[in-house]
């Protein structure tokens, strides 16, 4: 089994004072489209949820990770807190 998803850290964990703002931005902008952020998840014990679950595979691309990848062009934020997508796979 796979699944994808995606999820955010609490904004109260980004150091960043500009990376924070931009969190929040998003969430207002998520929840005037219909689809609020309502929970945040810690990356760590989310991971050790899913294994505990039976989840082996577990790809979690950070908002660096998801620059990197789907906007190449533009200058990556640091790693770090904020939104994630995540795959987590049983084999």
């Amino acid at each position: 089994a796979e699944v994808v998803f995606d999820y955010a850290n609490s904004p109260d964990r980004i150091r960043e004072a500009a990376m924070r703002t931009y969190h929040e931005r998003m969430a207002e902008r998520v929840k005037a489209s219909g689809e609020p952020f309502r929970c945040f998840f810690d990356s760590a014990e989310l991971h050790a949820r899913a294994r505990q679950l039976g989840f082996a595979r577990i790809e979690d691309l950070d908002r660096a990770a998801l620059a990197g990848r789907y906007l190449p062009s533009l200058p990556a934020p640091p790693p770090g807190p904020g939104g994630h997508v995540v795959r987590v796979a049983t084999r």
